[in-house]
């Protein structure tokens, strides 16, 4: 009568690989840092909004978030890949750049957490 629920989770990861090999962040889509210029920009762009309160922030940090997993995942066609960085579109390249230089982008589609 009473179902237990499954204790296993999954997310889609995205792994950014340095110019060494060295992996610069492995973690969820929603747990990527976004440069604070871009989250600017967007809250200009999606609510013409230069000074944005918390709720636009956040609105905007979560679109960006969702069009890069869903732009990845079309790309991708939801395989497991690998992409180097010259090989990505500049709207992801945008959104990714990033303090140390990147190399390349892999992404793992409902890997168990």
């Amino acid at each position: 009568m009473f179902f237990k629920k499954s204790s296993k989770k999954t997310a889609n990861i995205i792994i950014l690989h340095g110019e060494n090999g060295e992996k610069i962040y492995e973690g969820a889509f929603s747990a990527l840092s976004l440069r604070e210029s871009l989250i600017l920009n967007k809250c200009i762009e999606y609510f013409n909004d230069q000074n944005p309160c918390f709720i636009h922030r956040s609105a905007s940090v979560n679109r960006i978030l969702f069009e890069l997993e869903e732009g990845l995942k079309a790309l991708s066609s939801g395989q497991n890949t690998s992409y180097k960085w010259d090989e990505l579109e500049d709207g992801f390249k945008n959104i990714l750049y990033g303090e140390k230089p990147i190399a390349a982008v892999s992404v793992k589609w409902n890997e168990q957490i």
